[in-house]
This record gives C-alpha cells, structure tokens and sequence, in this order.
C-alpha cells in the first residue's frame, strides 16, 4: 500500500512517511497542510479537479490518512469524503511473491490504535473536518452504509489478499455514479492485477484504465 519509503532505511509501515515531505504547520499555526503530499492518491488527483463540483467521494482503506489528507487539501472541489478503515490488528500479505502462508509484515492491536491516532489527529487539525464522514469498520460493513451511484470517486488500498481484493472490488464499484472515477492502489503487484482484469472482464468493463505509479483508474 506505500509507494515511497525514506533512504536507506527498512519499510516500516508506523514510521512511513512521503520522502521529502513533512505535513507542517499552516502559516496560521491552525492545522497540518498536505498541499502537494506526494502520497499513494497523488497520481488521480488531477482527474479528481477536473471532475467536477461538490464532490462526494471515499478512500477505503485510510491508515495514518496522508492519502486521506492530500484529497482533502488538493481538491477544493471535494463537498465531503468518506473514510473507511477498521483499525484493528491484520497480517498485509502482498509480498515480492504472492504466499498466503507468508505475511509481508503484521500489525498488531498497539500499532493500529498508534494509526489510528496519528490519522484522526490530522483530520481533527486539517481546517476540513467538516468535509470528513469516518467510517471506523470493516470494509464491506461500510459498503453497506452508502448508497449505489451516491460517489463521484473512490479510491480502494484497503486490501491484504486477492480473496480481499475481488470482494473490495464487487462492494465498491456500484457506489460510483456513472462517469464517475474508479481507482485503487498497488495494481502492480500480481494478484491485485490479476483481481482488476478479472473484474473488468466479468463485468464487461471496456472503459479504458490507465495505469501509473501502482494506481489504476478508470472513468465509470
């Protein structure tokens, strides 16, 4: 799910952050300021100004939120964004070769609070909290709660295995309106590619996807 990592030092997910940037104070000393985060959204948020006014869209899968917060204060078009992330212990197994006997790496109950934390902090402090709709439970708990066609966007980096991906796939895609940007992370490792095409192929999707920086998207 992350797609920078500092030099020289192992992928820590806890202590990740964009390589030569540091969500500092606003001028006003009021609030954190994510403009030009080069975060994991960063490759969409181009479609996403152009898209429109009022827009109400969802990032599924938040963790510490520097995704979550570039969307916020990269896109002024944004009307009101849903966040969705359980916050509870997982096993991530999207490894250099796909093994579900394997985990890439484990968070447990400690660490995923510290996530959690260090994400509602920015949101509390962004100067956009009234934009933000969190949605603290499982990923298709949440699909539940929105309605079909109701988002102009989504993002999707919530998943851990392909059995995961399809299911975050089939929950989310019929929230999207039609001309509606799909779009999701880590697209360059095997099995979420595999679960895309397989996706797209299923549902007869001949909308072109356009991939870059491990991020697919396409316009619904």
């Amino acid at each position: 799910m992350i797609d920078l990592y500092e030099e020289n030092v192992h992928y820590n997910p806890l202590v990740y952050k964009p390589r030569h940037f540091n969500p500092s104070w606003n001028m006003d000393g009021k609030g954190y300021n994510f403009t030009d985060c080069p975060s994991d959204v960063k490759s969409i948020i181009h479609s996403i100004n152009f898209l429109g006014e009022d827009l109400v869209g969802a990032e599924i899968g938040v963790a510490k939120g520097h995704s979550f917060m570039t969307l916020l204060h990269n896109c002024p078009n944004i009307k009101t964004l849903h966040g969705v992330d359980h916050y509870q212990p997982y096993e991530d197994y999207f490894n250099d070769v796909y093994d579900e006997s394997r985990p890439a790496y484990t968070i447990d109950e400690k660490q995923a609070t510290y996530s959690k934390i260090v994400c509602y902090n920015f949101i509390k402090f962004s100067g956009m909290e009234e934009k933000v709709k969190f949605h603290e439970m499982e990923s298709d708990k949440a699909a539940e709660e929105i309605e079909d066609g109701s988002l102009d966007f989504i993002f999707v980096d919530a998943y851990l295995t392909y059995e995961q991906t399809k299911k975050d796939l089939d929950v989310w895609y019929p929230k999207v309106r039609e001309g509606g940007i799909f779009a999701g992370h880590d697209y360059r490792c095997d099995v979420v590619e595999q679960a895309v095409d397989s996706f797209r192929k299923k549902n007869n999707i001949t909308n072109k996807m356009s991939v870059f920086d491990e991020t697919f998207i396409w316009y619904k």
